[in-house]
Formats: C-alpha cells, structure tokens, sequence
C-alpha cells in the first residue's frame, strides 16, 4: 500500500522532497539582492558622474588659485589636461580662478597643469608660475609641482585645493 501512494506521488509530480520549492526561493532571493546591489551601485556611480558625453565613470575634483599679490595680476598663458578657468582667463588682484580636474571613481592619475604670466600695473611681465593640480582616484588629490618666478610666493588656503599667491 506504501509503494501505491509513492508511485502515485511520483506520477503527480512530487519528489518527495522540498528540493525543488526551496531552490527556487533560494534562486528568486539571490536574483533580488543582486539586483539591489546593481541598483545602489548604478546611483551611487550616477551621483558622481560627469556628463561629457563619455562612458566613463568619472567625477571632478575643484581647485582654487587665489591672487592676493598687491599691484599684480595674472594671466592664463596655457594648460593642459583642464578646462578654462571661471571667471576667466585674467585673475586681477585679489581676485580668483577655479578649475575642475578630472578624477576617475578607479586609482587613474591625472595630471593638469596651467601657466600664468604675472604682470605689474604698468602692464610689464614680472614673472611666472605654473601650477599641477593632480588626482589618483577618488580619494588622493592635491597640488603638485609649483614652480614661482617674480616677486610672488605662495601658501595653501583653508584646504589642500586652494592656492594663495602673495607678494614675496
């Protein structure tokens, strides 16, 4: 009688067991939670993406170059690896330009540098200075090389990414 009822549960489609009800469950829960995961990911890459037109997940770091040079302003001779600065090009005494350097949510340096020409107020070139702005990844970025030439120094602001150019 045993072997009748285990014949007719096999035909009917049972196993006998919770195998198959389980591994389902087991599956559908695996397929949510990775797809949460997915979905946290994906808003958490769009928070910090730029939106240039690239495929890449990229966001971007702000530097800051201060002139508090007494009787001198400043004028973008070049750059490179950054976009141009705002205001603009000419940086009067006190005075600022900001610039946004490209920083990669994965450890890809960049490496941007600008060139200003210092001028006194009768408009005579009295110096130099270059800059690089540098980013690694989303968490290491800073100023690197500042060469200086003129009667200008310099000193970091209230945070790594401002630069404050003064009278030497």
């Amino acid at each position: 009688m045993v072997d009748k009822f285990r014949s007719e549960g096999i035909r009917n489609g049972e196993t006998g067991g919770k195998t198959g009800r389980s591994s389902s469950k087991l599956s559908t829960g695996f397929i949510l939670v990775l797809f949460i995961l997915l979905v946290i990911t994906l808003n958490i890459c769009s928070a910090n993406s730029v939106d240039d037109g690239s495929s890449s997940i990229a966001a971007t770091q702000g530097f800051t170059i201060y002139n508090y040079a007494e009787g001198l302003h400043f004028i973008l001779a070049s750059r490179s690896n950054v976009g141009l600065p705002t205001p603009s090009s000419y940086m009067p005494s006190g005075g600022d330009n900001h610039f946004e350097v490209t920083r990669y949510l994965i450890p890809l340096p960049v490496n941007a540098t600008v060139r200003y020409d210092v001028f006194n107020t009768s408009e005579t070139k009295v110096g130099e200075f270059t800059v690089n702005m540098n980013t690694l990844g989303p968490l290491i970025s800073g100023y690197g090389n500042i060469n200086l030439s003129g009667p200008i120094s310099y000193f970091f602001g209230s945070t790594p990414y401002r630069l404050v150019i003064v009278n030497a």
